[in-house]
């Protein structure tokens, strides 16, 4: 009869270990989610930063100094352009509002965005 105790010890010993590393590991899981999160909300800032900084601060720059592209000494340039599908987009609802479109029209930006090309 000590011998079944014994193995009921055992086995209960056994599934109190397996619980407690399962819980320890729960716990791991929510640490590790509450840093992506932490992360990805960090890299959300960032992207606003950039984003500032691309289509609002460096296009105003350059317009208030007459410049439409720079060249960096690094070789980098910075270009302003459309992306193909903006201006289609915009073409689209002028064509469906009944609206003309003409050719004077295709350097209007909806938003400025600058580009680094890189060596």
């Amino acid at each position: 009869m000590s011998d079944i105790n014994f193995e009921e010890d055992q086995q209960d010993l056994i599934e109190k270990t397996d619980i407690q590393t399962l819980a320890s590991y729960c716990q791991e899981l929510q640490q590790k989610e509450d840093e992506i999160s932490s992360l990805e909300a960090q890299i959300k800032k960032k992207k606003e930063e950039a984003d500032k900084i691309s289509s609002e601060i460096i296009p105003n720059m350059l317009a208030e100094q007459g410049l439409s592209s720079l060249k960096l000494a690094d070789g980098s340039s910075i270009d302003q352009k459309v992306e193909p599908m903006t201006l289609k987009a915009l073409f689209r609802e002028r064509v469906e509002a009944g609206l003309d479109m003409p050719s004077q029209f295709f350097n209007v930006f909806i938003k400025d965005q600058t580009k680094i090309g890189r060596k």
